[in-house]
Order: C-alpha cells, then sequence, then structure tokens
C-alpha cells in the first residue's frame, strides 16, 4: 500500500513506498518521497533499504508548522516486545528525523488536523489489535482515546472546522465530535473501505 499526500499551498506532493522485501530490485529503497507538482524529479527525505522489516507506511504534511509526519511499521514473524511501531517527524526542509510517538501495537492511519492558513494543533492516528481512535498535541502532550471499539475498521478523516470526525465502521460511515462524543451513523453500508473530506 502507498499513502499520497498532495500540498496545493506548495505545488508538492508526498508519498510513501515499502522496500522491496524480496530484493528483487536492489534500488527498490522504501521510505518517504516527495516531489514538486511541476517537477516530478522524487526527493526521498527518509530512506529503508530493501529487504527492511520496518518502513513508513502513511504520511501526513502540516505545511504552516513546516513539520513532515508518517507512521513507521515493523512486520516481523517473530514477537519482540521491544520493537514497536511509531510515528515520526522531520522538518519540511530537512531537519533530522525523530520519533514523534512509540506504540506497542500496530499503528494504521495517520491524519493530521490541519486547516488551510493555520498549522496542526494534534495528531490523530488508528491502532489494531483492540481497535482504537487516538489523538495527542503536536507538541507531544495530551494523548487519549478518542474512539475504540471492535466495530471500527481504521479509516477516518478529521474536519477540525465542523468540529467532526469521520470514520468507518462495521455498520457504515459514521461520524462524532472531535472528542469522540456524540456519535451518529450517517450512511450504513458493511465493507466500507476508506473515507476523505474536501481539503
Amino acid at each position: 500500500m502507498t499513502d499520497i499526500h498532495v500540498v496545493p499551498e506548495t505545488d508538492t506532493i508526498f508519498w510513501v513506498r515499502p522496500p522491496d522485501y524480496y530484493e528483487y530490485d536492489e534500488d527498490a529503497s522504501g521510505g518517504v518521497y516527495m516531489a514538486f507538482l511541476s517537477d516530478l524529479e522524487p526527493l526521498c527525505i527518509v530512506s529503508y533499504a530493501p529487504g527492511a522489516n520496518r518502513f513508513s507506511k502513511y504520511v501526513d504534511v502540516d505545511v504552516v508548522g513546516e513539520n513532515i509526519y508518517w507512521t513507521v511499521t515493523h512486520y516481523s514473524t517473530t514477537h519482540d516486545p521491544d520493537i514497536h511501531d511509531k510515528i515520526r517527524v522531520t522538518g519540511t526542509w530537512g531537519f533530522a528525523p525523530t520519533t514523534f510517538l512509540s506504540s506497542s501495537s500496530r499503528i494504521g492511519q495517520l491524519e493530521l488536523d490541519t486547516i488551510p492558513g493555520f498549522p496542526a494543533e494534534h495528531v490523530y492516528w488508528f491502532t489494531h489489535g483492540w481497535p482504537t481512535l487516538h489523538r495527542i498535541d503536536v507538541d507531544g502532550l495530551h494523548e487519549h482515546t478518542v474512539l475504540q471499539g471492535s466495530e471500527l475498521t481504521g479509516w477516518f478523516t478529521v474536519d477540525r472546522m465542523g468540529g467532526k470526525i469521520y470514520f468507518t465502521s462495521l455498520d457504515g460511515i459514521e461520524r462524532c465530535d472531535l472528542n469522540g462524543t456524540h456519535r451518529e451513523l450517517l450512511y450504513e453500508q458493511d465493507a466500507m473501505l476508506g473515507v476523505a473530506l474536501p481539503r
């Protein structure tokens, strides 16, 4: 799976690519990439070598806050309690990447609550196992659970201006307030695979 994020304000596109696990292509490094839409010559922001068990999966960009966030997923046939999925962050101008957050659960989708002209206030992410949607301030404080339940399927999008989170469940598309309250079913249909709002 490749995650793509377009940033019209800066005429750029960001994407993530898993490495070639079997090393069929020795140049197939995974990582976080970016390019200008007017010149699609890719620039690798962070690289994961072919055959790596750990690689980037989702990416989001805070243009005003000048930061790029991405998830690092670890796949292995052995269980190692010391190996965690992570959310990493780097500046849009190439600062050294740092770990923003570490999770003992497998991290799924990642999204920032950006709105045009303003920096993000929170980072949202989904963890599998016991399905849970989390939120944390961009300064790394006040982490808490927004939603949880076995019927959550892991896809969501945040409407900060409208004060709502839209998400998929086994029932269909639902929404709730940014703190997880006032949950309601908007569209009833099973097997929902994703949800998005115009930005």
